[in-house]
C-alpha cells in the first residue's frame, strides 16, 4: 500500500503462494516466471480493466523468494546465457521468448 500510495502500480502473483507445499513454482525456484508472465500481460494483453503507463520502466521488488525473484528476473534480462544448461531454459525461450521480452521491461 504504501508503494501503491506514491503512484506505482503494485501488482502480485499468487499462483506460487504454497510453492513450499508443492512444486508447482518448483519449491520458489521457478517463480520468476510468474513475475515475468505478469509483466507480459500489463505489456503485452490489453485489458480495459488495467490502465498502466506501459512506457514506464518496471520494478521487481520482493522479500525472501520474491528478493530470489527480482535478482533471478534481473539476471534474465542482463545475461542471454543465464539459466543455460537448466530445466528452465525451455521455458523462458518459448513463444518467440516474451518472457525474456518482459524481463528487457
Amino acid at each position: 500500500r504504501q508503494l501503491a500510495s506514491f503512484g506505482f502500480v503494485v501488482a502480485a502473483y499468487n499462483s506460487c503462494i504454497f510453492s513450499g507445499l508443492s512444486s508447482v513454482c518448483s519449491m520458489g525456484q521457478a517463480s520468476f516466471f510468474e513475475a515475468l508472465k505478469l509483466i507480459d500481460v500489463f505489456y503485452e494483453r490489453s485489458y480495459s480493466a488495467v490502465q498502466v503507463d506501459t512506457t514506464a520502466k518496471v520494478t521487481v521488488v520482493g522479500h525472501s523468494t520474491g528478493g530470489r525473484v527480482a535478482l533471478m528476473v534481473a539476471a534474465v534480462k542482463d545475461n542471454p546465457m543465464y539459466l543455460r544448461g537448466t530445466s528452465f531454459i525451455g521455458e523462458l525461450d518459448a513463444d518467440h521468448q516474451v518472457l525474456r521480452k518482459a524481463a528487457s521491461r
